[in-house]
């Protein structure tokens, strides 16, 4: 019996309000465990996809399957539940909640009411952070960590529920090359000792080597955008 893929994108088409982007998709798998770059020029979509992956948005037409289920055919409150248990996600601007500490914002989930076992979330959010190289800094707040720190508290944060889905979105545009390293091998190293498959949006080609499989969004379907 064929394990049906993680995310299956077919025919898929989006467009903004007035029409300041039409994505097209014809057609796009990512299998569990997989690990998988994303290219493409600025303003072809690739912020779009993301966002479609994880029912951010919905698509004017076609299907987008995200771990099983049409998101379309969510309700919202069933988008958000999947993306707070079954997706982690990470962002280039962090977007840490400066009025909470670093653990707090890593187990921000059970604050937006997405985790019955807490305990099972701390023990997580302090691996990851230990295994981030932060779990010293756990108490502080966003402006007491210098830029690749927060970056760490994010990638904790979208780690921490052991997602079966991680989705980046350019997650190293910010940092230096040493911080780059090491933020793509705790991502890296996460998705494989968990089996999770992993979409990550990077401009970075020096990166590509180390994933299973690129991406060309260009060559998906034509279109501009995000």
């Amino acid at each position: 019996m064929a394990t049906e893929p993680v995310v299956r994108l077919s025919a898929v088409s989006f467009a903004y309000p007035g029409g300041a982007l039409c994505l097209r998709v014809e057609g796009m798998e990512i299998a569990p465990g997989e690990l998988v770059a994303c290219i493409g020029p600025s303003g072809s979509g690739k912020t779009t996809l993301v966002s479609l992956i994880a029912g951010v948005l919905i698509p004017n037409a076609g299907s987008v399957r995200t771990l099983g289920r049409e998101v379309s055919a969510l309700t919202d409150a069933g988008q958000r539940k999947l993306r707070r248990e079954e997706i982690g996600m990470v962002f280039q601007e962090f977007e840490l909640l400066e009025y909470l500490t670093a653990m707090e914002n890593i187990t921000l989930a059970w604050r937006l009411g997405g985790v019955t076992n807490r305990e099972a979330l701390r023990r997580g959010a302090i691996q990851a952070a230990q295994a981030a190289g932060i779990g010293h800094l756990l108490a502080r707040k966003p402006r007491q960590l210098s830029q690749g720190e927060r970056q760490r508290v994010a990638l904790c944060r979208a780690l921490a529920t052991n997602p079966k889905l991680i989705l980046c979105d350019e997650p190293t545009g910010n940092l230096d090359p040493m911080a780059t390293s090491a933020v793509l091998d705790l991502l890296l190293a996460q998705a494989r000792a968990t089996g999770a498959a992993m979409l990550m949006v990077t401009h970075n080609h020096a990166l590509l080597p180390r994933f299973d499989r690129v991406i060309d969004l260009a060559a998906l379907g034509d279109g501009a955008g995000a």
